[in-house]
């Protein structure tokens, strides 16, 4: 009775399993603009968004006086097309940048990324907003909140500070009638994406860069005929199971 009880569960088990897949699917274009900037976008005397070229900008605060510069995102899509991985590694979407220098208010606190992910053998492109959280950390701080130089006290270059990014689709859903796929935002990284987070530490005066990634996971839809084994299957041994009662 034990092997048969078994021999169900092992059955069941392997029809209802997702099947590991090296497949990969074609991403023929993925593009970013930035919006909802908060403050807003237009207020003066900013952020200011130029989302025409390449990469799309947004800009903000006051140039200080020592490197003249306004802080501010860039983001380049990455080249298309390529294959993504299915049920494998992060896939860079494009390259994010804080250009990071000393200003004066006002200050960026959020701003979105209207994402779009565009892939062979589907229906409409994915679309979203990726939430980027932005703080700007005041550089007279001692000791500095995310790090940054400091001497006897006297903060040299000024502190880091902190991005973060979410997505209210971490795990949007697109079936092509055989496979059901998984787009996962699984955030920043510096190392080809072997390693991710959702925060990027940016040091002050340096132009800080990272990748923005994500991942494509699938699920088996069973065809017919594996629904029609599995059911001849448990059928089977549910009729010896009776025969041995």
């Amino acid at each position: 009775m034990r092997s048969i009880a078994l021999g169900l569960t092992i059955l069941l088990m392997a029809a209802l399993a997702p099947v590991a897949s090296a497949a990969t699917i074609t991403i023929n274009g993925t593009d970013g603009l930035w919006s909802g900037a908060v403050p807003a976008s237009g207020v003066a005397p900013d952020p200011v968004i130029t989302n025409g070229g390449t990469p799309r900008i947004i800009r903000w605060g006051v140039a200080g006086a020592h490197f003249g510069q306004q802080s501010g995102y860039d983001y380049t899509a990455a080249t298309t097309p390529f294959d993504a991985t299915v049920d494998g590694a992060a896939f860079l979407l494009g390259t994010f940048v804080h250009q990071n220098f000393p200003i004066t208010a006002p200050f960026l606190t959020s701003v979105n990324l209207d994402f779009s992910l565009d892939w062979a053998s589907f229906g409409p492109d994915l679309a979203g907003a990726f939430a980027f959280t932005h703080d700007e950390t005041p550089n007279g701080l001692n000791p500095c909140p995310y790090g940054g130089a400091n001497f006897q006290g006297v903060n040299i270059f000024g502190c880091a500070d902190s991005v973060t990014v979410s997505s209210p689709f971490l795990n949007t859903l697109v079936d092509d009638g055989v496979n059901q796929y998984f787009f996962t935002l699984v955030g920043f990284s510096q190392d080809g994406g072997t390693t991710t987070s959702n925060q990027f530490v940016t040091t002050e005066t340096l132009r800080n860069t990272a990748g923005l990634y994500g991942r494509v996971t699938s699920v088996r839809i069973p065809e017919p005929a594996s629904a029609l084994l599995l059911g001849v299957g448990l059928a089977g041994l549910a009729h010896r199971v009776r025969r041995r009662r």
